[in-house]
């Protein structure tokens, strides 16, 4: 073979004219077509080097695929050394693993003159099977007849069980998350649900569509005195949060127990390949407590009513014993005022101020009497207490008295809130006396419309709030601060009432370092707006 002056390239023409006898002409004829390519320029061995050190494994071969060329990488994949392939027939290699259909697939793309990409089953020397990953690339002469196919397989065996393990893999913890009796979301950063389970989808059915995690996530917010983009942004863990979903259509409501867990994802971007990028997902997990809430909910309804009851037969006797003293004092007060006149005039010693002096003597042992009679108000200390259970406490027990009057209680409350430290059954006092004055305020207008509409929510300054709002006559402006007086009843029919409800419910918000006040509402009616701070007031003794 010819050879070059150092640092000189050798012209592939010399080096065509100089090729030993026995060269193939399937090999004269390749470097011809490289010649007629214009490469001269390029030394003719670095073509059969490139290919001899490729790492994938090629082989040439004639059109009735016997094998003419194999490079070093082939016979580090198969096994075989080249001087045991070259004559034979590709066929060597194949194995029935492989469907008779792809082998036809093959034939025809090739003979068509078109490229050829697909997966072979293998087998190497020793008898081995791999999988080979191929492309054939048929190859023309100057007359456009397909002389040669060259192939170029690698051996992705190993890939192809990496791929089944991770796939498996996927399907077992797929089924374990399909499985599980909790539901399962899994949030991008930007909120989308990515995986879930059969019962997130349940969930989502529940609330017709509406994403369950955005209600949970705005709820822990909520609960939290957030917003929910600060939740995202901060990527805090939460644990155990319970959340109530008020389903539509007539479906029960749900209670959920949940738990947010972020979790790290690679970006498997282009450009993330060096950087190792991380993106953070939530992962949401909803135990359904239902069941057991609800087991709790009527023992506590079985146990809050019978409290309600006996405080309300204690404040019945407390209303009456403290009306009959007001409606005392009066009187008394005027024959002592009396007395006192006479006693300025100079009569004081007289028969009529002996006995107006007898019945003031009378009346304020009266009075003594009535006072030492006053049952004292039932033990409640100071405890955290959730508002929302204090108000459904009171709408349970309440349920016949609004079917009664005819009343529709629109319950409208916020999923979470934060406890407030107060006394829990001066609070159901103070909301069971809300509801009967809206009530009454139904009866009083004789309306058709008669909906009470119930809510709670947290104010800008971190307050619980309720409302109540009817659709009654309304409170006149001259009258919102006189309701609250002791027996003061403003109804033209008073219906037994001592007028000591608001009074009452006052003088329990009051107790708790909260305010209330009367505002109308906006289609008619009044709303009664009571706010609740969450620090104890230090005038309150536990």
């Amino acid at each position: 073979m010819l050879t070059s002056k150092p640092g000189q390239t050798q012209p592939l023409s010399d080096f065509l004219a100089a090729l030993p006898p026995n060269t193939p002409q399937e090999v004269r004829d390749l470097l011809r077509m490289a010649s007629e390519k214009k490469l001269a320029g390029l030394p003719p061995r670095l073509f059969v080097e490139t290919v001899e050190q490729l790492p994938m494994a090629i082989t040439i071969t004639d059109t009735e695929a016997r094998i003419l060329f194999v490079n070093r990488a082939f016979g580090d994949v198969t096994g075989y050394q080249p001087d045991e392939l070259i004559g034979r027939n590709q066929s060597i290699l194949s194995n029935r693993a492989t469907p008779a259909e792809v082998y036809e697939n093959l034939w025809t793309t090739i003979t068509a003159g078109d490229v050829w990409r697909g997966t072979l089953v293998n087998r190497r020397k020793s008898g081995d099977r791999y999988l080979a990953e191929l492309t054939i690339v048929p190859v023309k002469d100057s007359r456009q007849r397909i002389a040669f196919y060259v192939g170029i397989q690698r051996d992705v065996t190993e890939v192809h069980r990496l791929e089944q393990a991770v796939r498996n893999q996927k399907a077992l913890i797929e089924s374990v998350v399909q499985a599980a009796p909790v539901a399962m979301v899994f949030l991008d950063p930007d909120g989308t649900a990515m995986l879930d389970n059969d019962a997130y989808k349940a969930l989502m059915a529940d609330l017709r569509g509406v994403e369950p995690a955005h209600r949970i996530l705005a709820a822990v917010a909520e609960g939290q005195g957030r917003a929910v983009a600060d939740i995202i942004a901060g990527k805090r863990d939460f644990a155990n949060v319970e959340v109530r979903i008020d389903a539509v259509g007539g479906r029960e409501t749900r209670w959920l127990s949940c738990s947010g867990n972020w979790v790290g994802e690679y970006d498997g971007a282009a450009e993330s390949y060096f950087r190792h990028e991380r993106r953070t997902g939530l992962l949401l997990v909803c135990n359904d407590v239902s069941r057991q809430r609800r087991r709790y909910e009527d023992a506590r309804t079985a146990m809050v009513r019978t409290l309600m009851a006996d405080q309300s037969r204690v404040n019945a006797v407390r209303e009456t014993i403290a009306a009959s003293i007001f409606h005392l004092q009066g009187p008394l007060n005027m024959v002592a005022a009396a007395l006192g006149m006479l006693q300025r005039q100079g009569e004081g010693g007289g028969a009529l101020a002996l006995a107006l002096g007898d019945v003031i003597g009378a009346g304020r042992k009266a009075l003594d009497r009535l006072r030492a009679a006053m049952p004292m108000p039932l033990a409640d200390g100071i405890e955290l207490v959730n508002v929302n259970e204090v108000v459904r406490d009171v709408l349970d027990i309440s349920t016949e008295r609004f079917l009664v009057a005819g009343a529709v209680v629109n319950w409208r409350p916020t999923p979470v809130l934060p406890s407030v430290p107060g006394r829990g059954g001066a609070l159901r006092a103070m909301v069971k006396h809300l509801l009967d004055n809206a009530v009454d305020a139904l009866a009083e207008s004789g309306s058709s419309n008669r909906e009470i509409v119930l809510g709670t929510a947290i104010t800008p300054d971190g307050m619980v709030e309720m409302t109540v709002e009817d659709s009654g006559p309304g409170v006149p402006d001259d009258e919102r601060l006189t309701v609250f007086e002791p027996f003061h009843c403003g109804w033209r029919h008073r219906r037994g009432h001592a007028g000591m409800g608001l009074t009452i419910a006052q003088q329990a918000v009051l107790d708790q370092g909260g305010g209330i006040v009367l505002e109308p509402a906006a289609g008619g009616g009044c709303r009664v707006r009571v706010t609740l701070s969450t620090r104890i007031p230090r005038h309150v003794d536990a």
